[in-house]
């Protein structure tokens, strides 16, 4: 693992000896976010896999010893000479297959790329139409998700949010009924609190996620590619 001095560019880099794995960033005493990328070489030019995720899908994707791999500064590095370019494609595919998607980021420029990506990312996230659980017995679990009634992409929808809070703070409303509005009518809250594939498929199954013993029979595994390397080809949008 490198020093927790060396501090390399997100963007990929072949002349150098580590490369950014994770980096785990820190808001206040309880919100974590979990960012992973891939650079398989098959993908397209200014293209990265990402993925901002929960402890669950980082074990999923990175592996159950994660956090022992954990620098001081928060991120893992993986040393690039005994890493083959097929470990790296199977690390894009799990970056995919949990939730991740493949980011264009062509039109960043060079002093704003994490601008760019978190972008980016957010676009991807209002888009996404469901989630995948992948039992280690194998099979997927595919749960779709439900578009919430208010977006915040215009003045109109900033207005009904602001309208809601204030009922919801002096009693008219519930704080269930503002996340609902913003969120969509599905509570992840306890599924983004699982800390194992396992409990993340309960979870799942809970909120009514369908099973697939074969993968492949899934037609929503089948429409995002997650059985495809090609997929990293493609630029989510």
């Amino acid at each position: 693992m490198a020093s927790s001095t060396f501090t390399p560019r997100v963007a990929s880099n072949p002349d150098q000896p580590f490369i950014l794995r994770l980096k785990l960033e820190v808001f206040g005493e309880y919100y974590k976010t979990y960012c992973i990328w891939a650079y398989p070489k098959l993908r397209k030019p200014h293209t990265e896999i990402y993925i901002r995720t929960t402890p669950a899908l980082v074990s999923y994707v990175l592996g159950d010893d994660w956090e022992t791999r954990l620098g001081t500064d928060s991120h893992i590095y993986d040393d690039k000479t005994t890493w083959t370019e097929a470990d790296e494609i199977a690390l894009a595919m799990r970056i995919l297959k949990a939730g991740g998607a493949v980011l264009d980021l062509s039109d960043a420029h060079p002093e704003a790329h994490y601008e760019a990506l978190d972008r980016e990312w957010l676009c991807f996230e209002k888009q996404r139409e469901c989630i995948f659980g992948w039992p280690d017995t194998g099979g997927v679990w595919v749960l779709h998700l439900m578009a919430p009634t208010i977006t915040g992409d215009s003045e109109a929808d900033i207005e009904a949010i602001e309208d809601m809070m204030d009922l919801v703070a002096v009693g008219k409303e519930s704080a269930e009924a503002l996340r609902a509005m913003t969120e969509g009518p599905l509570d992840l809250k306890d599924l983004m609190k699982a800390e194992s594939m396992t409990e993340y498929c309960a979870k799942s199954k809970e909120l009514g996620a369908k099973f697939y013993r074969n993968p492949a029979d899934s037609m929503e595994v089948e429409k995002y590619g997650l059985l495809d390397t090609n997929q990293l080809t493609r630029p989510w949008n």
